[in-house]
């Protein structure tokens, strides 16, 4: 099983952590810090997040409540999820939800 497999299958889990992704490639949690950054070149964090992205734009572009897809995709806060999806996107999640509404008409 890949690192991102993982990440891609338990990206909604709000609590999940270098610790579970690490028990389940059954390597120490620093070593799988290390190799991380070594062969992705960002950190789990970071890859946690951009799965947790990429799917919430899927969901925003089905129609899809903001307030929902930010629990879906494992954010906590829904500030929280706004603003990173901004930061990722350089638009808040209620306008791509907006942008991809128009495109469908």
């Amino acid at each position: 099983m890949s690192a991102q497999t993982e990440i891609d299958n338990n990206f909604s889990d709000p609590d999940y952590s270098t610790l579970m992704l690490a028990t389940a490639l059954f390597i120490s949690e620093r070593s799988l810090q290390r190799r991380f950054k070594a062969v992705f070149g960002y950190t789990f964090k970071e890859a946690l997040i951009s799965a947790r992205l990429e799917n919430a734009k899927t969901l925003l572009a089905k129609g899809e409540k903001v307030s929902d897809v930010s629990i879906a995709c494992g954010f906590n806060e829904p500030s929280y999820f706004s603003k990173s999806f901004k930061a990722r996107f350089g638009y808040t999640p209620t306008q791509y939800r907006e942008m991809t509404e128009k495109e469908e008409v």
